[in-house]
């Protein structure tokens, strides 16, 4: 732990229910919490990282991967983002994804698409941070939609349109699954796995 004091002298919390924050017909809520940190949504301790850019919530893990396979073995560069939907990564880490899912093209768009069927067999992307695994499953990476009678799976997971980016971006498909705490004053962000309530 990086000596962070969690119960930071704040105004008390703020916290709005799921049904607040719900847009009509979202697949998937969640919750915010301004001033204090919600223990019972997350199991674990709070693991810290202090951002590494003044403008972004942007930290380095020490690891991503995605199942067994390593994507990124150090100074992983990732950007916590609440106003992208996606999880976003370098191209060459995003098609190796690809190949493992056999993701199919949708004409017209970035995103890919999979067999519903497989997802229960897909594996989980994980970060390290300070020794400590987060990981986001399928689930969360993966948004199932039907449209005219048809069922479909689509990847939640794309790369950029630039090949030399290699950060990852994990915007809020990633939160469904960890805790994210945003330290605003100390300019840390702590990281947990969410524990599941909906």
């Amino acid at each position: 732990s990086s000596g962070i004091n969690a119960e930071w002298p704040l105004r008390p919390g703020l916290y709005m229910p799921p049904n607040v924050l719900a847009k009509a017909g979202a697949i998937k809520v969640g919750d915010l919490v301004i001033g204090s940190i919600d223990y019972s949504r997350y199991h674990g301790d709070l693991t810290w990282k202090k951002l590494i850019n003044p403008t972004k919530w942007s930290v380095f893990v020490e690891r991503v991967a995605f199942g067994s396979e390593s994507l990124c073995s150090e100074e992983c560069e990732v950007e916590l983002s609440t106003d992208n939907p996606l999880i976003v990564g370098p191209n060459s880490k995003v098609a190796a994804i690809y190949d493992k899912l056999q993701a199919q093209d949708i004409p017209g768009v970035t995103i890919k698409t999979v067999n519903c069927q497989d997802v229960a067999t897909f594996p989980e992307l994980k970060f390290t941070v300070n020794d400590v695994t987060v990981s986001i499953p399928p689930r969360d990476y993966i948004t199932e939609a039907t449209v005219g009678g048809i069922k479909f799976c689509y990847l939640s997971i794309t790369c950029y349109e630039r090949e030399q980016e290699e950060r990852w971006i994990l915007g809020s498909m990633a939160h469904h699954s960890l805790y994210i705490v945003y330290h605003m004053s100390q300019r840390y962000v702590g990281f947990a796995q969410a524990t599941r309530t909906m």
